[in-house]
């Protein structure tokens, strides 16, 4: 079974404790996360057990080739019209100030700004 727990750092010690026995035979995969250093956080022995991942703030360097591929599909599967919104020198930046630094974000901004070219292509359609 996987177990995916959300800030680890508030489960006491006795908590995390409870965790091993299933860790240790297999019952559990745990997956943990926390905005903590999960090495004053963590339960050693649970850490023993672990592997740990440390995610780093994405840049502008990740964030401006995603949203340009975002973009391209987005002009592939509506058209021309909807690239010219995004063909600004502008789009870039905009759209990277408003998904970072989550790039989760960059989608519905995407959409957003193109909702207006979108509205006019399926009332061109009725």
């Amino acid at each position: 079974m996987l177990l995916y727990l959300d800030e680890i750092q508030y489960f006491n010690k006795k908590q995390q404790q409870s965790l091993l026995e299933f860790m240790e035979d297999g019952r559990i995969t745990l997956i943990a996360s926390t905005t903590e250093n999960p090495f004053f956080a963590v339960f050693g022995a649970v850490l023993s057990r672990a592997s740990v991942f440390e995610f780093k703030q994405i840049t502008a360097q990740d964030v401006l080739p995603a949203i340009d591929r975002g973009v391209a599909i987005m002009g592939q599967r509506l058209g021309a019209e909807v690239q010219r919104v995004f063909d600004q020198e502008a789009r870039c930046t905009d759209l990277y100030a408003l998904a970072y630094p989550d790039l989760g974000q960059a989608a519905p901004e995407s959409e957003y700004a193109a909702a207006p070219v979108m509205a006019g292509l399926k009332k061109g359609m009725e």
